[in-house]
């Protein structure tokens, strides 16, 4: 696999999201060491089932061009 621009940031989960109301699964918000403010938290479903204050590690890599 090709790790150019990839990039791994420490965060650590801050909140989880109900989503059952609209039918979709929970989510976590994780806050994000090191990135700009505007991009210090993402959104991700909680397929891993973590908990409030856990640390994760969150990988960001470039995907290849969709047609």
């Amino acid at each position: 696999m090709d790790t150019q621009g990839t990039i791994t940031l420490a965060g650590v989960v801050q909140k989880l999201i109900d989503r059952s109301i609209v039918n979709e699964p929970q989510q976590a918000q994780i806050s994000l060491s090191g990135a700009d403010h505007l991009y210090d938290e993402v959104r991700v479903p909680n397929v891993h089932k973590w908990e409030v204050g856990k640390g994760v590690e969150v990988t960001i890599r470039p995907r290849r061009q969709v047609a």
